[in-house]
C-alpha cells in the first residue's frame, strides 16, 4: 500500500492512469479507527496485490490535499475505476466491510480489449 504525498493534480493523474481498480483511503494521524483499520488495511493490500491498487492519503483539514473531495469523516474509503469514482464509504467498524469493498472492486476490473 502506497501513502501518497500529494497535491490534487498529480492524485487525479495518478486515479486516471491506474491500469486497475483503485482503493484510496483517506486517513487521520489522530484518528483511532483509522488505527485500528490499518492492519486490515494492509493486509488486504497484499491480498488483492495485482488485482486493486491500494493507496492512503493523509488528511489535512483546509489543506490543499483535500481541496477536491469533500470528507465526512475519517477514515474514508473511496473506490475507482478507470479513474471514475463508483463508490464512498465513511467510518470502520467492522474487516468484513473492508474486505467487500476490495472485493467488489477486484469484480469491477475491466479487462484490457485486444486488438
Amino acid at each position: 500500500m502506497a501513502v501518497l504525498e500529494m497535491f490534487e493534480p498529480s492524485l487525479n493523474f495518478t486515479l486516471s492512469a491506474a491500469r486497475r481498480p483503485v482503493l484510496l483511503a483517506v486517513v487521520s494521524q489522530t484518528c483511532p479507527h483509522c488505527h485500528q483499520a490499518k492492519p486490515h488495511l494492509e493486509a488486504l493490500s497484499a491480498s488483492y496485490k495485482g488485482k486493486v491498487d491500494t493507496y492512503a492519503m493523509v488528511a489535512q483539514r483546509g489543506g490543499p490535499r483535500t481541496a477536491a473531495m469533500s470528507f465526512d469523516g475519517v477514515p474514508a474509503f473511496y473506490g475507482f475505476v478507470g479513474g471514475q469514482l463508483v463508490w464512498r464509504d465513511v467510518g470502520f467498524s467492522d474487516p468484513a466491510r473492508l474486505a467487500g469493498m476490495f472485493e467488489d472492486l477486484a469484480k469491477r476490473a475491466v479487462e484490457p480489449k485486444g486488438w
